[in-house]
């Protein structure tokens, strides 16, 4: 199955704790992180496989910014930490992903929609809790 992200919850040890709701039928694209695998071949078709390390990532949230609440600010103190924040996204299929790492990129919030594009992204795996 596949669908809608249900929230997206941040919790960070000097900026404090959000929970965030996330725009409904938006492609979300999401990689555990681990290692990327590529094969090295050599003249005589012998060759080794070759393990690059890669981050986890969670890329085209667009979450709701309440500007009252200072979301907008919030998110930046994140990306602004040397700290890493703990990441958990819940999806309507029910399986829901604990990572740690930051907000990447830039974060440019839309007036109209009221909503902020986010991408996420972190060192090790993102595991699955539920």
């Amino acid at each position: 199955m596949s669908g809608d992200t249900l929230e997206l919850s941040i919790n960070h040890n000097v900026v404090g704790n959000r929970t965030l709701a996330v725009q409904a039928d938006q492609g979300i694209t999401f990689d555990i992180g681990g290692y990327q695998g590529e094969r090295q071949i050599n003249g005589n078709l012998s060759g080794h496989k070759k393990q690059t390390a890669k981050p986890w990532m969670l890329e085209g949230l667009q979450v709701e910014i309440d500007m009252e609440n200072q979301d907008l600010e919030y998110l930046q103190k994140v990306s602004d930490s040397p700290v890493d924040a703990v990441f958990t996204w819940q999806h309507i299929d029910g399986f829901v992903y604990k990572m740690t790492g930051s907000v990447e990129g830039e974060m440019k919030y839309d007036s109209n929609t009221g909503y902020l594009p986010l991408a996420l992204s972190g060192n090790g795996q993102a595991k699955k809790i539920g």
